[in-house]
């Protein structure tokens, strides 16, 4: 099972891919924005990565997901961090839920060979929840969070008291 990026390590730049996963493009974000690790210089990012909904039962746990995120976003956002989730969208109801959940924060949705996925260890299907905390272009901290746990409300007051404690934002 691949493992978080090393503490210290580079972080990758957000690349996708438009059907062929050998020519990587840049990411763009739920509302069709391009989105780069280089928009995050000289802040704190958080950077999720979130496992898809596939299926009609993954709504209301995912919607339940999104809108506790909106509001750590919020309280990130006031502590001078930034939020950002990627994730696989193959059959395209995670998009969906992100467009009908209003999100404040920028989503990338991407294709299971995406190359932002492998980049970041966060291969969708064996891993897929995975946290990151960038800052200055670097991995500070990170957090794997697959089964059997799963994310909530004190998985993000965690992140951010380890940002707090260690003055990255």
């Amino acid at each position: 099972m691949p493992v978080p990026l090393e503490i210290g390590a580079v972080a990758p730049e957000f690349l996708t891919c438009e059907g062929n996963w050998n020519t990587p493009v840049p990411a763009r974000d739920q509302n069709g924005n391009e989105i780069s690790i280089k928009d995050f210089d000289g802040k704190c990012l958080v950077l999720i990565f979130l496992t898809e909904a596939r299926e009609e039962i993954h709504r209301q746990p995912t919607m339940k997901l999104l809108e506790m995120m909106k509001g750590f976003a919020t309280k990130y956002k006031n502590a001078n961090v930034s939020l950002v989730a990627a994730g696989a969208d193959e059959r395209g109801m995670m998009l969906e839920l992100v467009k009908e959940a209003e999100l404040n924060f920028p989503y990338i949705p991407l294709l299971d060979a995406s190359p932002m996925g492998h980049e970041y260890n966060a291969y969708f299907g064996v891993t897929s929840a995975i946290t990151y905390a960038i800052c200055d272009g670097k991995i500070h901290q990170s957090w794997d969070n697959n089964y059997p746990k799963d994310y909530d409300a004190s998985h993000f007051e965690e992140v951010l008291s380890y940002i707090a404690a260690n003055n990255l934002a």
